[in-house]
């Protein structure tokens, strides 16, 4: 059996909610060989994702997939993006020597948050901190910000509160992940997706 670890907030700890199956749930059912371990929690910063990873002992060989950001760039937590990128490179620096995929936050729909909400120039500074983490650190990364960007003004993709992802939202970050789940799968030994 395969681990796949999700390290980060509630866009991966969502099993089902709002009748809407998550991430962890579609990757089972498309790759049989694998088991998900969530270490993530919804509400979590990039700080508290920190210490979530400090002391945990993670399988080498798994492939970890980290979403962390949405909650930073929430108003009421207001992570600083100096902060942020400290936090984030301490957590790429806790999995060094996995196979990682990071995840940007992407767009809310910001006419079905409550207010104050968030504000998507705000989601796109911590997800181009991310790209550039993700060169400097030579891991692979999946730009849900570009994704659903291109896409919400033809689609709705997200449920109810605007922030967390419908049934075709979650199955556009499905559609970005597997490609890479699957190389995971099928070539081991790599060190590195480029």
């Amino acid at each position: 059996m395969h681990a796949i670890i999700f390290v980060g907030d509630s866009i991966l700890t969502r099993e089902s909610q709002d009748n809407v199956a998550g991430l962890a749930p579609r990757l089972r059912l498309r790759f049989r060989d694998i088991e998900v371990r969530i270490i993530a929690a919804a509400g979590s910063n990039s700080s508290q994702t920190l210490a979530s990873l400090a002391g945990r002992v993670l399988p080498d060989d798994s492939l970890v997939i980290v979403s962390v950001g949405m909650n930073d760039a929430a108003p009421w937590k207001s992570v600083p993006i100096k902060e942020f990128k400290e936090n984030y490179t301490r957590i790429l620096d806790i999995l060094g020597g996995r196979l990682v995929i990071l995840v940007t936050p992407y767009p809310v729909h910001t006419g079905k948050q409550r207010q104050p909400g968030r504000n998507n120039e705000v989601i796109e500074r911590y997800a181009q901190v991310i790209q550039e983490l993700a060169r400097t650190h030579n891991v692979a990364y999946i730009d849900m910000y570009s994704i659903v960007y291109s896409t919400m003004h033809t689609a709705d993709l997200h449920v109810s509160d605007g922030v967390h992802l419908n049934d075709t939202g979650y199955g556009l970050l499905t559609e970005a992940v597997s490609p890479l789940v699957e190389k995971w799968l099928n070539h081991k030994a790599l060190r590195s997706f480029q």
